[in-house]
Order: C-alpha cells, then structure tokens, then sequence
C-alpha cells in the first residue's frame, strides 16, 4: 500500500515540472470554486431574523374595551308618498322628499 502510494506521489510531481501552468490554472479555479461553496452555504444556511411587524404599520384598529355611548340623530319626518316597504325593506324617495321640502319652502315665501 504504501509502495503505491509512493509511485503515485512521484507521478503527481512529474506532472507538475511538466505542466506547472496547467497546475497552478487549477489550483486557482479548485480555490475559487471552494470560496463560492463556502459563500453560498452561508447564505442559504445563515439564520435570518424575523422583525416583528408593529400595529402601527399594519393599520391595526386599537379596540377600547367600554364603548363610548354616541348621540343618535332624530329620524327625520317623510310622508307616507315618499316610502316605499317590500318584505322587511324600507326604502325613501329621495327625489319625491326633497320635491316636497322645496314646495314647503316655495310655499313659506309666498305667504
């Protein structure tokens, strides 16, 4: 074992007197194909650090745990003509409500 070992290291430094520029070409490119190994095993396997995402950026509501009581308008008067109910719908005209305030208004004037 150790005889063939020695005939191979002594063929390995033939080659080399022979060729020395072959050699170095690559040992260069074995060297730089180990630092692009190394640097994207560091990439891929590097830990990353996850932020944290506050409430702020995110638009997050804060919620108050009592509600506020908040005034509630006086449902305004229409006539009857003005309503429209179908089943549980309750719709108004508002076309045929502002036609009767500007008629009460015209009305207002003239007398």
């Amino acid at each position: 074992m150790k005889a063939k070992i020695k005939i191979l290291i002594r063929r390995i430094r033939r080659s080399i007197r022979k060729d020395r520029n072959k050699w170095i070409k690559g040992a260069i490119l074995a060297v730089v194909l180990i630092v692009i190994a190394v640097l994207l095993g560091n990439c891929a396997c590097g830990k990353k650090t996850v932020k944290v995402p506050d409430e702020a950026s995110q638009g997050v509501m804060k919620i108050s745990p009592a509600p506020t009581p908040t005034p509630t308008e006086a449902p305004r008067k229409v006539s009857k003509d003005a309503v429209a109910a179908s089943g549980n719908v309750t719709m108004v005209n508002e076309y045929l409500v502002q036609k009767e305030q500007s008629g009460a208004a015209d009305g207002e004037k003239t007398d």
